[in-house]
């Protein structure tokens, strides 16, 4: 397993890009977790293609707003793309 580390916010909270440590066969993007994309979906989508990495799920660890703030674009972004997290972390990131 590989983990990217983004500092992301003002705050510089972490999000994390979680890919398995050998690539698919040919050009395929690699699969990818992202854990608390914080408020700059774009970021997050830059270092994804930087990466050759395409999303599968989006895991929230907890509801404040430097963890959730990007998940809606990332959503929009990445049809198909899971949501994992507490219910009441889906109720406020929604």
């Amino acid at each position: 397993m590989a983990i990217k580390t983004l500092e992301l916010g003002d705050r510089g909270a972490c999000c994390y890009v979680v890919t398995p440590d050998t690539a698919p066969a040919g050009d395929q993007p690699i699969p990818a977790v992202v854990i608390d994309p914080g408020g700059e979906a774009g970021r997050v989508t830059a270092a994804l293609k930087q990466m050759n990495a395409k999303p599968e799920a989006v895991f929230l660890t907890h509801s404040h707003v430097d963890h959730i703030g990007g998940v809606d674009d990332l959503l929009a972004d990445w049809p198909g793309l899971t949501l994992m997290c507490s219910a009441e972390t889906s109720r406020r990131a929604s």
